[in-house]
C-alpha cells in the first residue's frame, strides 16, 4: 500500500504544479497580443508617416512626372518666336538678331514658364549664340536666359549669332529651352495648344 500511496501523492503533487506552470505561461499570451497590436500599429504608424511625408514635401523632381520638358521652343511648349526683323551684321560673321517672343494661341498656358537656354541651328553647329541686348529695333531683353511666364504675353529680345567654321554660307536658327510646369497636365496643354509659329531666323543666302 505504501508504494501506491506514495505514487498517488506524487501524482497529486505533479498535478498541483501543472497549473502553476500554465499560470507562468499565461503572461506571455497577453504580451503576444499587444505585440500583434503593436506591429499593426507600427504599420499604421508607417502609413501615417508616409502620408505626413507626402503632405510636407514631394521630394526631388521625379522625371516620370514630366514637369520639365527641354528642347526646341516650338516643339516643347515654349513661345513660338516670330515677328523678327532682318539680322543685322555687326561684323564679319556676327549678327545681332532681334525677335518678338510671344506664347501664341488663344491664351498663354497656365502654371508654366519657359526659359530660353540657347538655339537650334540648321545645319547643326553652323552658328553659336551669346546673350546680348543689341540692334536698332529696340530690344529690352536678351533672349538667352530669358524666362517667359504666362503673365508675359509678349517681349522683344535680342542676341548675337556668330558663324562657326561649319557655317556653309546660310543657316536657319530657332530657340531651345526648358518648359517647367507645376503639373504634367500643364506641360501637355502648353505643348498641344494651337499656336501660330513664327518663321526661323534666316542668316545669309
Amino acid at each position: 500500500m505504501a508504494p501506491i500511496v506514495t505514487a498517488a501523492l506524487l501524482a497529486l503533487a505533479l498535478a498541483g504544479c501543472a497549473p502553476a506552470e500554465t499560470g507562468t505561461a499565461e503572461p506571455p499570451a497577453p504580451t503576444t497580443a499587444p505585440d500583434d497590436g503593436g506591429s499593426t500599429g507600427s504599420g499604421g504608424g508607417g502609413g501615417a508617416d508616409n502620408g505626413a511625408g507626402d503632405g510636407v514635401t514631394d521630394g526631388p523632381v521625379d522625371p516620370v512626372q514630366e514637369t520639365r520638358r527641354s528642347g526646341p521652343s516650338v516643339e516643347f511648349g515654349g513661345p513660338p518666336f516670330g515677328a523678327q526683323g532682318d539680322p543685322e551684321e555687326v561684323s564679319a560673321g556676327v549678327w545681332c538678331v532681334t525677335v518678338g517672343f510671344f506664347w501664341g494661341g488663344e491664351a498663354p498656358p497656365e502654371n508654366v514658364t519657359f526659359t530660353v537656354a540657347g538655339i537650334v541651328a540648321d545645319p547643326a553647329g553652323a552658328v553659336t549664340a551669346e546673350p546680348a541686348v543689341c540692334g536698332s529695333v529696340g530690344a529690352e531683353e536678351t533672349c538667352i536666359g530669358f524666362v517667359m511666364a504666362p503673365d508675359t504675353p509678349f517681349t522683344t529680345c535680342s542676341l548675337l549669332l556668330t558663324a562657326t567654321e561649319a557655317y556653309p554660307g546660310s543657316a536657319e536658327v530657332g530657340f531651345a529651352g526648358t518648359l517647367e510646369c507645376t503639373e504634367p497636365a500643364f506641360c501637355d496643354a502648353a505643348i498641344e495648344r494651337d499656336a501660330d509659329r513664327g518663321p526661323p531666323i534666316r542668316l545669309g543666302g
